[in-house]
């Protein structure tokens, strides 16, 4: 399932391949092949967890494997005063004529401090694609211009191979969203943490990307969105 070769990553299985590397998880997973075919996903769920974003290594404290799991601990930076906890965990998903296999990332930041400043968002960018916008009012929007308000719940994108991918925030945890459009690759980010941590109290974000073979429906991704939003909270892990 998961394996790590000093810090990068490998999640390996019959359906979807992919690698993250540890030191950078703002670099997002990286070469993602589902069924052998690699889709136009420039880097996927793509977790920053500094304000302003950096391009220094985050200072890895331990990476582990367990199960269906990858789980890396990461101390203080030079610019915050926060411990992380970053898991990903592969996720499956069938029902009659849907085969459909995601990764759910679960971020846990905590500090020793009093009352530090916490941003977390999560990136995703592709090359090629059609995008729909699914707004908290529950409905379906297509989209082709910038949208940087918060009024996005998730984002579903067809590829031209006829494969698709959803990403959904727990909407405990979509505070924001910006759709970039401009450029040779189209681009998005949800805001999943934006306050003041307290000492001793840990604070957890979730966000999921699912992967379909085959042209996954509004109506299917609904049933998706549905699923995370009324699942039971993360434990500690």
């Amino acid at each position: 399932m998961w394996t790590i070769q000093s810090t990068t990553a490998h999640l390996q299985n019959a359906n979807l391949t992919a690698k993250i590397d540890l030191a950078f998880p703002n670099r997002g997973l990286f070469d993602v092949n589902l069924n052998s075919n690699q889709l136009p996903l420039t880097h996927t769920l793509a977790v920053q967890l500094n304000e302003p974003p950096t391009d220094e290594s985050e200072k890895q404290l331990t990476a582990y494997t367990r199960q269906r799991d990858l789980i890396a601990t990461y101390g203080k930076q030079s610019n915050q005063a926060n411990h992380a906890e970053i898991m990903w965990r592969y996720m499956t998903s069938t029902n009659e004529t849907q085969s459909r296999v995601g990764v759910e990332v679960i971020a846990t930041l905590q500090t020793d401090e009093l009352f530090q400043p916490a941003t977390l968002t999560s990136q995703t960018s592709f090359t090629s694609g059609n995008i729909s916008i699914y707004s908290p009012k529950g409905t379906w929007l297509d989209s082709e211009t910038n949208a940087p308000t918060a009024n996005a719940n998730a984002i579903l994108c067809h590829f031209s191979n006829g494969t698709s991918y959803l990403e959904i925030p727990h909407p405990m945890d979509a505070h924001g969203f910006t759709l970039n459009c401009n450029g040779p690759s189209t681009r998005w980010e949800f805001l999943l943490l934006d306050q003041k941590l307290e000492k001793g109290v840990i604070h957890r974000a979730r966000i999921q990307g699912w992967w379909c073979s085959d042209l996954l429906t509004q109506d299917a991704a609904s049933e998706l969105i549905a699923s995370l939003a009324n699942s039971p909270l993360p434990l500690t892990t």
